[in-house]
């Protein structure tokens, strides 16, 4: 998650409000929910994307959970972390009403963006191991979008 903040310039800073320490969020330069959408999928190299909220909506604070974050706590942290917008995957009806309840942008993506910490990951195990790792380029997702 710290990459995938890292590749949407988001501003990692930590949170009481945070337990799990999975939710990453911080401060972005304003923009909309509008132009923060076309970001995401620019940056994630996504087609499309599902979200809630009003596109003309000005955000400034921003989190993200590269995996399925939005179970009902995981969403709770992110109204108590005070987020603008949440971005996360795997966004059940009952959780998007409830988001919507209570106020929260969500954009929902795919687990596809997790191949981005891949990279990092490799340079992050390489320090303590050396130079024996390979990234497979196998696409596992077997999710398409049109």
């Amino acid at each position: 998650n710290d990459t995938l903040c890292d590749m949407l310039g988001i501003e990692y800073e930590h949170e009481e409000a945070v337990k799990d320490e999975i939710l990453r969020c911080g401060k972005i330069k304003e923009m909309t929910m509008k132009e923060l959408i076309k970001l995401v999928k620019e940056k994630f190299s996504l087609k499309s994307v599902r979200y809630i909220g009003d596109l003309d909506e000005k955000l400034t604070k921003v989190g993200i959970v590269g995996g399925s974050g939005a179970q009902i706590p995981s969403i709770n942290d992110a109204i108590k972390a005070k987020l603008d917008c949440y971005i996360t995957g795997e966004v059940k009806l009952n959780a998007a009403i409830y988001a919507k309840q209570m106020g929260l942008n969500i954009i929902e993506v795919n687990h596809g963006i997790e191949r981005f910490v891949f990279s990092s990951l490799k340079k992050e195990l390489e320090k303590e191991f050396g130079d024996i790792f390979v990234i497979s380029d196998i696409n596992t997702d077997p999710l398409q979008c049109e």
